[in-house]
């Protein structure tokens, strides 16, 4: 017998858990108050899902850890 899973919300996260649940196990549900799920990815570099925030890669790749990680990953597609 399949458990049942409710998701609130039906933003980034909840749309990728919603992916890796196993469908064969669970059945499940996501809800969301706004019209449609994901709006987040809509608005992307508009403020809302912007992960540069429009800064060199100099720059974007020392807010994050491991910044070295980055620095090679960065540096490699970004020439």
């Amino acid at each position: 017998m399949k458990k049942t899973i409710s998701i609130i919300g039906g933003g980034p996260s909840s749309l990728l858990l919603a992916a890796f649940l196993d469908v064969d196990k669970f059945d499940i549900t996501i809800y969301e108050k706004n019209k449609t799920l994901g709006r987040k990815f809509l608005v992307a570099g508009k403020g809302g899902f912007n992960l540069t925030h429009s800064e060199p890669i100099s720059e974007l790749v020392e807010r994050y850890t491991p910044s070295r990680f980055f620095k090679k990953f960065f540096i490699k597609f970004h020439q």
